[in-house]
């Protein structure tokens, strides 16, 4: 991943998505590996980033780093094709061991950010739960309770949703490395 810039709660990064396969490239004219990239804008609230916008999608030569820009149709055909090769174990080992290992994944950051997310979570719940206890129940009491109870809920299904992938990673990983 490669930070481009940053502005307040945004950043524009590139990000490696994943091994397009063996093909010629077009600038070096040899059989070599290609990967799928996207120049995305993502939103952060309190450091977790809440969603992203691809703008731009490009296949790039590993080996001379040539990027030709694709267009979303493309790059969406392609990309089903290798997560369909990466899920039935289709993908060579060495590819395996260099893009899904533990720390390539970041799975200790993602485990920490779920934790951090589930802690603000339940103290937003349970402030909710003191204030229900000091006061009466009014319409007033109840926005808030439903406030704070759907925005800590945000960050927590983004970070669920980038372990859950971590976890799947770290699965096909170990399954590479007793081949």
């Amino acid at each position: 991943m490669e930070l481009f810039e940053k502005d307040n709660g945004t950043e524009t990064v590139v990000v490696s998505d994943i091994w397009a396969g063996k093909l010629d490239c077009t600038r070096c004219g040899s059989l070599c590996d290609h990967y799928l990239y996207r120049k995305t804008d993502r939103a952060y609230l309190l450091y977790v980033m809440i969603g992203d916008q691809t703008k731009e999608r490009y296949i790039v030569c590993d080996k001379c780093g040539f990027s030709r820009k694709i267009n979303k149709e493309e790059f969406d055909r392609l990309k089903k094709r290798q997560n369909e090769r990466l899920l039935s174990g289709a993908f060579p080992v060495y590819v395996m061991k260099r893009d899904f290992s533990p720390k390539q994944v970041k799975l200790p950051r993602k485990l920490l950010a779920f934790f951090m997310a589930c802690v603000f979570i339940s103290a937003c719940i349970c402030w909710c739960i003191d204030l229900t206890m000091n006061n009466s129940i009014d319409a007033a009491l109840f926005g808030c309770w439903a406030i704070l109870t759907v925005i800590p809920a945000i960050p927590l299904y983004v970070t669920a949703k980038e372990l859950i992938t971590a976890l799947r990673y770290r699965k096909l990983y170990r399954s590479a490395l007793s081949k």
